[in-house]
């Protein structure tokens, strides 16, 4: 029974950690995707506050901060697929073990039961 406890706690462990992990790179690429529809708003907010002085003079200003913007969201979502590909590395092997293992425990105690 001790045994069982350990395994249980063994195989939730690295299942909860994954699952965290995944939560939290969703989560990451919702708010980029929000930061990306947002950007013409922020656009429209950054002319609003430029309406006083003429917009001509400052449109060069004003590209190189959109340019600047856009450049940063797209540098956060190679990052993020670069995470991806890492945690994918990282836990393949893993979650392929622990499926095999916890399977082939599932057939040695079904296996037993009927003995």
């Amino acid at each position: 029974v001790l045994s069982l406890y350990h395994i249980g706690i063994t195989y939730f462990c690295f299942d909860n950690f994954l699952c965290i992990l995944n939560l939290h790179v969703a989560a990451q690429f919702q708010i980029l995707q929000y930061r990306i529809s947002d950007i013409t708003g922020l656009m429209n907010r950054e002319k609003t506050l430029r309406k006083d002085q003429k917009f001509s003079a400052n449109s060069s200003c004003f590209a190189n901060k959109c340019y600047e913007t856009f450049k940063k969201y797209i540098r956060q979502h190679q990052a993020l697929i670069e995470y991806c590909k890492k945690l994918e590395e990282v836990f393949n092997l893993i979650v392929l073990v622990q499926i095999l293992v916890f399977s082939m425990m599932i057939c040695l105690h079904g296996y037993q039961i009927l003995i």
